[in-house]
């Protein structure tokens, strides 16, 4: 099953820490990805609701909007965190991961030790 990505971006500067700096959420399909986002935390329209700063966007963007394809398995996964983590080290965040059949956030903020529990 594929990997969506959410890019968490700083809306009214900061993040939302316990979601990581970015979420890859395993799902069938974007809707489907959305939807298991939502349950988690994730929300759209942030401005257009109040929620997030006008000057800075949304903080969240549905997954059929976002510019980076869909990750195809675990595999490619694995080798796109480390640059995910690179950034989100220099704001002190993990990597948000959602993986099928959980309803919790895996917060990873070193692969190595990710990958000794696993």
């Amino acid at each position: 099953m594929p990997f969506f990505f959410y890019n968490q971006t700083a809306s009214g500067g900061s993040f939302i820490g316990e979601m990581g700096y970015v979420l890859y959420v395993e799902a069938a399909n974007e809707d489907e990805a959305d939807v298991r986002a939502q349950s988690v935390g994730v929300y759209f329209d942030g401005c257009r609701n109040g929620v997030d700063c006008p000057c800075c966007g949304d903080r969240w963007t549905p997954a059929k909007y976002e510019v980076l394809p869909p990750l195809d398995s675990l595999k490619e996964l694995l080798e796109d965190i480390p640059g995910a983590l690179k950034h989100a080290k220099s704001f002190k965040l993990g990597v948000g991961i959602l993986f099928s059949g959980d309803d919790k956030i895996t917060l990873i903020h070193k692969l190595e030790d990710y990958l000794e529990k696993k």
